[in-house]
């Protein structure tokens, strides 16, 4: 499994306002590298959504299905939220 360390710090914040502690003097390469991690792990979740959603135990199983949709929506807000703070002390306006 890979490991993302950067993302790992910042989910050791525990909430938002941890989150502007934490990064707030991460020097801008390093919050680069944690953009990018996001970025990697936003593609390799995708990729795993796509496996997981036709298959017969999610595509026939509405349960299932809502709870794989709801476990991708929650990390994409988390990973969203910590993109935020980076881009943020970055200096990089956040488009809706």
């Amino acid at each position: 499994m890979k490991q993302y360390p950067l993302i790992a710090k910042c989910l050791k914040a525990g909430n938002v306002s941890n989150l502007f502690i934490e990064l707030k003097d991460w020097p801008k390469k390093q919050l680069n590298v944690l953009l990018t991690e996001i970025d990697t792990v936003d593609n390799e979740a995708e990729e795993v959504y796509k496996d997981l959603v036709f298959r017969t135990e999610f595509f026939f199983n509405r349960g299932n299905a809502e709870e794989l949709d709801k476990s991708r929506m929650e990390l994409r807000a988390v990973l969203a939220e910590i993109a935020s703070v980076a881009l943020h002390y970055l200096g990089t306006p956040v488009s809706s």
